[in-house]
């Protein structure tokens, strides 16, 4: 029988790196080092742009993420 190490968080997670993270179950894999959810989420960018999805990916430290079913806004150009 293999012991997962996970840890689930609720609600909010801002980072060192300004950004902040909105939902409702976040979980939290130490053997991989990643948080993650399926849940809805919102992002807020340290630049201040929200963005919007379903299911959700990153490192612990919140620098390299990834929104699975991503919709929202930005201020970002194309080009």
């Amino acid at each position: 029988l293999r012991r997962q190490r996970q840890m689930c968080i609720r609600d909010r997670v801002v980072s060192d790196s300004g950004v902040t993270l909105y939902t409702d179950t976040l979980k939290w894999d130490s053997k991989k080092e990643i948080i993650y959810t399926a849940s809805p989420i919102v992002l807020t960018t340290e630049k201040n742009d929200t963005l919007y999805g379903s299911g959700f990916e990153s490192d612990v430290g919140l620098n390299h993420w990834k929104i699975l079913y991503p919709s929202g806004v930005t201020s970002q150009k194309n080009g």
